[in-house]
């Protein structure tokens, strides 16, 4: 992979405005992750940009990482994005939560507050079960954690959910849905 981000950077870079350190870390936290080439290359690329942003003449390690943390972000940005409109739902009522310190928060609580918001919003409610299974999709692609937890002298174990996302980059991408301005208009932010 190394190999391939020193001909890209050869080309796409005047010589020595990328350093061996930031080609191997870019390799390496693509190796991590995906093992793809091309990501390597986005990591590379939004480094420049962000070296190029601070009139920096070469591309560092320090670089790398920024990019990586921005490219994670828009890849989960993107995830969100796709979602279904009840996995929005079960996503928003949690980011609710979230804002509110009140995470994690078993899923009965998610269940209120997504309830809440399906008649806020005029959509139509799913079982607490199936929101249970919407949070447990959200957690298997990294939106959101669930940990099952005792639930000592009030029953049985439960699931306690929180979000695994940036919150203002949660919020701003539910923001995209119209549907929902007007109940994260309500959501107070830290």
């Amino acid at each position: 992979m190394r190999s391939i981000l020193n001909r890209r950077s050869e080309k796409a870079f005047v010589d020595s405005a990328v350093t061996q350190e930031a080609i191997a870390l870019a390799a390496a936290l693509a190796a991590q992750d995906l093992g793809s080439a091309r990501q390597a290359i986005r990591y590379l690329y939004k480094a420049g940009e962000f070296a190029a942003l601070n009139d920096e003449p070469q591309v560092g390690e320090e670089h790398v990482r920024k990019a990586e943390d921005h490219v994670e972000q828009m890849n989960i940005a993107q995830g969100i994005r796709d979602l279904t409109i009840q996995d929005q739902l079960a996503l928003l009522a949690l980011t609710s939560l979230a804002t509110g310190n009140e995470t994690p928060a078993p899923t009965p609580e998610v269940y209120s507050r997504y309830t809440d918001i399906t008649s806020h919003v005029d959509t139509n409610s799913i079982a607490m079960r199936r929101v249970r299974s919407h949070l447990h999709d959200l957690d298997m692609i990294g939106v959101v954690s669930g940990a099952k937890r005792s639930g000592g002298s009030r029953g049985g174990p439960k699931y306690y959910w929180e979000l695994n996302t940036d919150l203002d980059t949660t919020v701003n991408v539910l923001t995209e849905e119209n549907r929902f301005n007007d109940v994260l208009s309500l959501i107070d932010r830290p």
